[in-house]
């Protein structure tokens, strides 16, 4: 049998018509898999969804702190990991030549924390106000820090502290001039 010559053309537009008219037909269900999320919501209006972006978009950079060891560190202080800290503080125990613990000053009422030093410390005692400079930990590990640091620390006087927070201190200032106001 032999096939006219346009049988060809005939077929390419036919199958093309076809292809637009599914393509037409899937339109309205695409439009409907959009991100558009308009629609009807109940107990929430422009206000809510606006603050609930702004507070996802906020994220804690409390940059350096050089400040008094009070409360509002200790509470915070996993947003300082992997940052330089400048602490001034009351030396609450020296634990041994390379560790001690600062509490708050006069005005504070705040949890000790455990310092490590990798080197002795001279002129510390207990009640003097020194300044510490270092990393802040957010969970002391006695063999974590000896295998760091190189040192050998005494196990059964900082066991305690294991899983407390803690800061190694790259260096304490055991004379530090201080405001009257602090």
């Amino acid at each position: 049998m032999v096939k006219p010559l346009n049988a060809q053309p005939n077929l390419r537009w036919t199958s093309r018509a076809a292809a637009i008219g599914a393509g037409l037909l899937l339109l309205p269900a695409l439009a409907g898999c959009s991100n558009d999320t308009a629609g009807p919501e109940t107990g929430v209006d422009v206000e809510d969804v606006v603050e609930g972006d702004e507070e996802v978009l906020e994220e804690p950079n409390p940059g350096q702190y050089d400040d008094i060891y009070d409360e509002d560190f200790f509470d915070s202080i996993t947003n300082y990991i992997d940052t330089d800290v400048v602490l001034s503080a009351t030396v609450g125990e020296v634990l041994s030549d390379t560790a001690l613990t600062i509490a708050g000053t006069d005005n504070t009422t705040v949890e000790p924390l455990l310092i490590i030093h990798e080197e002795s410390v001279v002129g510390l005692d207990e009640g003097i106000v020194v300044q510490v400079t270092g990393r802040p930990y957010s969970r002391f590990g006695i063999a974590e820090v000896e295998a760091r640091r190189g040192l050998d620390l005494d196990d059964a006087t900082l066991a305690e502290w294991e899983g407390q927070p803690f800061v190694e201190a790259t260096r304490i200032d055991t004379s530090p001039e201080f405001d009257e106001e602090e």
